[in-house]
């Protein structure tokens, strides 16, 4: 029958973050009634004794295996290295991270006019209403607006999905909530942070999403953009004016006759009506969120496949 036997060479590493080791044994066996060349039946027999997880907790990462030196028939070498679990994230977990920053939005009135001048000075009249970039294109007044810079709030969730968790379903999910607002209430629970989302607020950007090799699992990278809904606004003197966190806002200026700091006759404008506009389709988002949360020690795949003993430590 096969036999194993621990090498001097063996339990080298690191201990801590990102830890490492490495054990190593000698197994040896008749090569044709232990069948001991072939090297499928020489790990799953040495993995009876190394076993899944070393004594610090580490899990086994990759096998190696070759001939003795000089090479004897039925005699191998093989290590098994293990690493830390905080090495590569697990499969049932997921992590959080987010970046807040200045995105642009396209504006027609200012929050307040703080000066106006002329060729006489400096005056206190507001010809425009509050209307920014204003022309005058064939006889009326047009708003041009601008571009402003405004805060962002964007977030990325990545799930470490089981194979089970990966469907078909799930797949039209993803794809129908592509660029929709959330039409119900989010609430994210990442990392020890609780976020909730009102309906309107939260847009959901897409999802990347790859197989893990090794692991077999999936690693889904889920992103979202935030912004808060508004009420009791007050735009170019028009107050009142709610709005949810991903509609468009556009005001309309009527022209008005009226005269400049010297009483001089012009067309100035003002704001007639605040407009509120829903641009993007309302989903459930709740839906999106793949539930995971749980295993901090689970095995790839192939280990899973080829390990015959027991999940134990390194037992010689």
């Amino acid at each position: 029958m096969l036999q194993i036997a621990e090498i001097w060479k063996s339990r080298h590493g690191r201990i801590g973050r990102g830890g490492s080791q490495q054990y190593a044994v000698q197994v040896w066996g008749d090569p044709e009634a232990d069948n001991a060349e072939d090297p499928g039946v020489v790990i799953s027999f040495a993995l009876q004794s190394l076993g899944a997880i070393c004594e610090f907790g580490y899990f086994v990462d990759n096998i190696e295996i070759d001939h003795t030196e000089p090479v004897v028939p039925g005699r191998w070498i093989v290590k098994a290295n293990y690493r830390a679990p905080s090495d590569s994230p697990q499969t049932d977990t997921a992590k959080f991270s987010f970046r807040t920053g200045g995105g642009t939005k396209h504006i027609q009135a200012s929050i307040q006019t703080r000066a106006v001048y002329t060729t006489s000075g400096l005056t206190a009249t507001n010809t425009f209403g509050g209307a920014i970039n204003r022309e005058i294109v064939n006889g009326a007044p047009v708003v041009r607006g601008v571009d402003v810079h405004s805060p962002t709030y964007d977030f990325q969730i990545v799930c470490y999905v089981p194979p089970d968790g990966m469907t078909s379903a799930y797949l039209t999910e993803l794809k129908g909530a592509t660029c929709c607002v959330n039409s119900d209430t989010v609430v994210v629970n990442a990392d020890g942070l609780t976020q909730s989302f009102a309906p309107g607020e939260l847009l959901f950007l897409g999802c990347d999403g790859s197989k893990r090799q090794g692991m077999e699992d999936w690693e889904l990278a889920l992103q979202f953009s935030a912004s808060a809904n508004l009420s009791g606004q007050t735009i170019a003197g028009i107050g009142g004016v709610n709005s949810n966190g991903w509609d468009y806002v556009w005001t309309y200026f009527a022209p008005t006759d009226t005269t400049d700091a010297d009483g001089n006759p012009v067309l100035g404008t003002v704001a007639t009506y605040v407009s509120v506009e829903q641009v993007y389709p309302y989903v459930p988002l709740s839906a999106v969120f793949p539930s995971v949360g749980g295993a901090s020690n689970s095995l790839p795949v192939w280990l899973q496949d080829v390990l015959i003993g027991g999940t134990g430590i390194p037992n010689f």
